[in-house]
């Protein structure tokens, strides 16, 4: 996923990288509604589930150990108290997740669109 711009007038420390919609010169953009926060995603290639269902689970299950890793928290609280914030959702709510979120997304295409060709 790549970051088009921070809702925001003035650079966000955390985000160091992507530019503010003030710096864009965006001053009229509907925000989406909020809550819909941010995703940390581990995406693979279709199939590796039906394919390697022991890689699949050890794979999920090191990731979900990293939520309850100490030095993970921490690092997390020192930036910004990420720690408060952070909710590991297993597989098949991941999924679930996204599709719904994608679909309500699905009503602010032109927004984006706009945004990419008008540059």
């Amino acid at each position: 996923m790549i970051a088009l711009g921070s809702h925001t007038d003035e650079p966000q420390e955390l985000w160091p990288d992507v530019p503010s919609f003030g710096e864009l010169g965006l001053d009229d953009v509907p925000l989406v509604e909020e809550g819909l926060g941010q995703w940390k995603l581990m995406v693979l290639p279709d199939g590796v589930r039906d394919r390697h269902p022991d890689r699949f689970e050890e794979l999920s299950e090191t990731y979900a150990a990293v939520f309850d890793d100490e030095q993970f928290q921490h690092e997390a609280e020192e930036q910004g108290g990420l720690d408060q914030i952070l909710d590991y959702r297993g597989p098949e709510e991941t999924r679930r997740e996204v599709e719904e979120t994608s679909q309500f997304m699905e009503q602010y295409a032109e927004v984006v669109e706009d945004f990419i060709y008008d540059r």
